[in-house]
């Protein structure tokens, strides 16, 4: 069943239902619950204080292409995961604006997390701009090549603060970005695929660049986190 177990989250994983592959309606309230009863500090000991978690964690640990390290810490087979999401403190990019191919809830637990959200809108709408989106399919599809144009409409940007939590369907475009100077975590609850492919805005096509991380590095951010 997992290609990640961690016991310590896993009761999170029932409790929002994952296994159930539903949308995320009633996702949000559990996941506060659960935020609210374990500090990011035991999240990160967990992981630290067990070796061949920390190894398997590692294994899938990268610096995502839109500005953040992605942990992984609870993985089924079917995808659906849970992890944390780390802007640094120079971590203030935004990145391109894109969806997902799942739905996920996001609770923010250090730090604050900027966001922009859009729809899609008519050509001619006040405030919008026409775009060239590319589809990102795993795997890889020839399909992913030609450019799709979409008008998109600013339609929220704020600021999270810790203690936020919110959701997010598949099928939002949006973008995330840190604050400067501060650090900022969130955990995430984010459900199977829902479609094999997401849309994001790009100047040229192919999936996004990743730099995958060593223990090692691993080790060193979560010692980073359990300082905070």
């Amino acid at each position: 069943m997992w290609t990640i177990p961690n016991t310590q989250l896993q009761p999170l994983y029932n409790a929002v239902g994952l296994d159930r592959h539903t949308r995320n309606d009633a996702w949000k309230a559990p996941l506060r619950a659960f935020a609210e009863t374990l500090p990011l500090r035991r999240i990160v000991q967990h992981v630290l204080r067990d070796q061949d978690l920390l190894t398997t964690v590692a294994a899938v640990a990268l610096r995502h292409p839109m500005g953040f390290d992605k942990l992984i810490l609870l993985r089924d087979a079917c995808g659906a995961l849970i992890k944390i999401d780390v802007w640094w403190e120079e971590d203030d990019d935004w990145g391109t604006i894109h969806n997902h191919r799942f739905d996920f809830a996001s609770t923010v637990l250090h730090g604050e997390l900027r966001t922009r959200l859009f729809v899609d809108a008519a050509p001619a709408t006040t405030g919008a701009r026409t775009v060239d989106v590319y589809r990102l399919t795993v795997p890889q599809n020839p399909k992913d090549a030609v450019p799709q144009q979409r008008t998109l409409l600013p339609a929220w940007e704020g600021a999270l603060p810790a203690g936020t939590t919110y959701d997010m369907r598949c099928e939002m475009f949006h973008m995330a970005s840190g604050t400067r100077g501060r650090t900022t975590v969130t955990l995430v609850a984010q459900g199977a695929p829902r479609r094999t492919y997401s849309l994001a805005t790009r100047d040229t096509p192919g999936l996004l660049p990743v730099t995958p991380m060593s223990v090692a590095d691993v080790r060193e951010r979560l010692e980073r986190l359990e300082a905070l």
